[in-house]
């Protein structure tokens, strides 16, 4: 097996190290975000080694399928069965060539992007599921890896599959995207050095997909990247917002309307809330979409207190915030719209936006950074309604502990260091009293500011408990 040019995912070669040593059949179910690196960790970790490997094919027909199946067979065996013409016929022959191989050794399978070989009316999932219930889950060397892209359908068909695959797979990989700290770890594995405050704008651009951060130039400084990447004549993510959602779905135009009603709203919006706007009923189906973007990676599920606690769904991929912020439905900008831009009125919101969604993304290292991270707890959003005798109240994020105090985080993006003025600190006083108010007498209120380059000391920042930096969130947590 090859690691070499594996970046992080040491958790996840723990994982399939240890299904390689088993001594029985193995299923091993491979999920996450497009770009986000499947396939390279598979071809890596296993050094292209393969008995036998196809790759499905966006859009191509079934008769296509079968006929990539019918080359790749042909090339392991060097004997052309002639046509195949479905699918329970190929995987006789696939279970027919499994059975001549040595059984010293693990005969490793790998059916990469696997929803695109279901094409419709195909019987491919049927026969998937008798030969590993007739052959394949009885042929103990059998390592058989899934992977796909269409996170609904590896739900729905093998993760939930409630017929013949109903709790078949013996391992499932979820990659998420890269954090910082492994950005980082990325970024000087290809010669690229820059700073921590330029990474987490990097970052806040197109998230820690792999496959967008190789598409950077060492040559170029990192606004100018994201320039040639967004804003550039022959710009190479122009055209993947719409590539992510037709690859990620099957039925992409309500997911895509989920998502840009999202982008709206900094803290996100209720069930009822996207039903309304998508103009469907609040029933299974805007559920199942909500759940499959959340499976996906675009979309996270956040508590939050207002007069009750609700949950309010948020645009969570940093890519899609972007794009929808700046590039679709946009007049052809200037190909370098994002050097001259940043840090102006004209990008200001997204900042604020982004660098929240970063720090929520990296709560982990928050935890650890404040010396919590063994400390059972629960965060969510906070709102108070104004009434005659408090102003009403919005904090964006609270860490909750069990031993009854709560982190009340402030989170700002400035090259700076942050200046609490007079007016920033009476509305500080007025989050925390409305904070404690809720909490009752025997909870205490910790003030917590997370930034980029820390606080300006002055009278008002003796006031804040904790003080973190950009630093913080590049920390590398306990199984990362």
């Amino acid at each position: 097996m090859s690691r070499t040019n594996i970046i992080a995912r040491e958790e996840e070669c723990r994982k399939l190290s240890r299904a390689l040593n088993e001594e029985e059949a193995q299923l091993v179910v491979v999920t996450g975000r497009r770009r986000v690196g499947k396939t390279f960790l598979i071809n890596e970790y296993f050094d292209n080694g393969f008995d036998f490997k196809i790759t499905g094919a966006h859009k191509e027909s079934k008769t296509k399928q079968l006929n990539y199946f019918r080359l790749e067979l042909l090339r392991r065996t060097e004997k052309d069965v002639g046509e195949i013409k479905d699918w329970p016929m190929a995987f006789f022959y696939l279970q027919q060539y499994l059975s001549s191989l040595s059984r010293e050794k693990k005969a490793i399978v790998f059916f990469d992007e696997m929803p695109w070989l279901d094409t419709h009316k195909s019987g491919f999932l049927k026969a998937f599921e008798h030969f590993w219930n007739d052959f394949g889950s009885a042929l103990h060397n059998l390592v058989f890896i899934i992977a796909g892209s269409a996170t609904s359908w590896i739900t729905e068909k093998i993760l939930h599959n409630k017929g013949g695959l109903y709790k078949r797979k013996t391992l499932e990989l979820g990659l998420l995207p890269f954090t910082l700290e492994e950005t980082e770890r990325y970024f000087v594995s290809r010669g690229i050095r820059y700073s921590r405050y330029h990474i987490a704008v990097i970052y806040m651009c197109v998230g820690g997909i792999p496959y967008y951060l190789r598409m950077f130039d060492n040559a170029l400084d990192p606004l100018r990247n994201i320039d040639a990447l967004f804003f550039g004549r022959k710009a190479a993510l122009k055209g993947e917002f719409k590539d992510l959602f037709e690859t990620l779905f099957k039925k992409d135009s309500s997911y895509v309307k989920i998502v840009e009603f999202l982008s709206t709203k900094r803290k996100g919006y209720s069930f009822d809330d996207i039903a309304n706007h998508i103009g469907l009923v609040a029933n299974g189906g805007v559920s199942e979409m909500l759940n499959n973007l959340i499976d996906a990676g675009i979309v996270r599920k956040n508590a939050h207190y207002l007069e009750r606690k609700t949950e309010l769904y948020q645009l969570c991929d940093f890519f899609s915030l972007f794009y929808l912020r700046f590039v679709q439905g946009k007049p052809s900008a200037q190909k370098d719209y994002f050097s001259k831009t940043f840090l102006t009125s004209s990008t200001a919101a997204w900042e604020g936006f982004s660098f929240e969604l970063l720090c929520r993304t990296h709560l982990d290292a928050i935890r650890f950074s404040l010396g919590i991270y063994a400390m059972d707890y629960q965060s969510y959003g906070f709102d108070s309604k104004a009434d005659e005798e408090n102003s009403g109240a919005q904090v964006d994020l609270v860490i909750e502990r069990k031993d009854k105090v709560l982190h009340l985080c402030e989170m700002k993006f400035s090259r700076y260091e942050f200046e609490i003025d007079s007016d920033y600190m009476k509305d500080l006083e007025n989050k925390m009293n409305a904070l404690s108010s809720r909490i009752g007498k025997l909870s205490s209120v910790q003030l917590t500011f997370i930034t980029v380059a820390g606080l300006k000391q002055n009278s008002n920042s003796n006031y804040v408990n904790q003080v973190l930096t950009i630093d913080h969130l590049f920390v590398r947590t306990p199984g990362q």
